[in-house]
This record gives C-alpha cells, structure tokens and sequence, in this order.
C-alpha cells in the first residue's frame, strides 16, 4: 500500500506539508492562544506573533522534508524571502477571517476555521517557491 501511495507523485509531498501543517497549526494555535489570553488580549498581534513562529519552523521542515531539497540551495535566503512573501499573504487572509468572523464566533474558532483555508493557500504557492518536482520524493 505504501509503495502505491509513494506512485501517486502528489500525496507524498502532501501528505508530508499536511504532517508539517499539523505541527504548525499545534505551534500556531498554541502560540496565539498564549499570547491572547496571558500576554496581550489583542488577535491581531497575537496571530502575527503566533505566524512569525509557525513560518521559521515550517520553512526549515518544507524545504528540508516536505519539498525534498535537504541540500544547500543556490540563494537560500531568496527561498526563504519567496516562502515568507507567500506565507504571508496567508497570514493577511487569516487575520481578515480571524477579523471578519469573530464578531460572529468565538475568536479561537475563528483562528481554527482560518487554518483551514491558509493550508490550502500555503501549499498551493509553497509547492511553485521550492519548485517542487515529483520526481525527487524521498531523496
């Protein structure tokens, strides 16, 4: 069964972005969390912090596991500059839905509905930065 799955080019490095989204999303969650209730109550700075730390943590685990490209990249700070610019166009959607829907529900069901929809995002456009070829999938 594993070997079909490694054939569909695909679900591996999805799967794998989905691992490091879980770990992320935990990292995310668990950042904002603390930061609105015990350090500053404001939802927009605490999700900008709770990004800021999530996206260091995810860019190592994508270029390295996710993306298969564990070797020194020509430009490596130009990845990780694309990588930030697309992850933060994420975060620019997420603070609109935290903001757009908390006045509807509760704002950590807010932060949680947003999650949804920056995955799909994030992967979508982190998948063209580390120009991802399916072919390279567990090197």
């Amino acid at each position: 069964m594993i070997d079909s799955i490694r054939k569909a080019k695909h679900l591996v490095p999805m799967f794998r972005f989905a691992c490091v989204g879980a770990l992320n999303t935990v990292l995310d969650f668990g950042v904002f969390y603390v930061f609105y209730n015990y350090v500053l109550p404001n939802a927009l700075v605490s999700n900008t912090i709770a990004f800021c730390t999530a996206v260091l943590v995810s860019y190592n685990l994508n270029k390295r596991w996710t993306f298969a490209t564990s070797k020194r990249i020509d430009g490596d700070f130009s990845y990780f500059v694309k990588f930030f610019l697309v992850c933060a166009c994420g975060l620019m959607l997420s603070t609109l839905l935290i903001y757009s829907l908390s006045p509807f529900v509760h704002v950590m069901i807010a932060k949680a509905l947003s999650i949804i929809v920056v995955f799909v995002w994030n992967y979508t456009f982190a998948s063209k930065v580390f120009k991802f070829d399916p072919s390279r999938v567990g090197e």
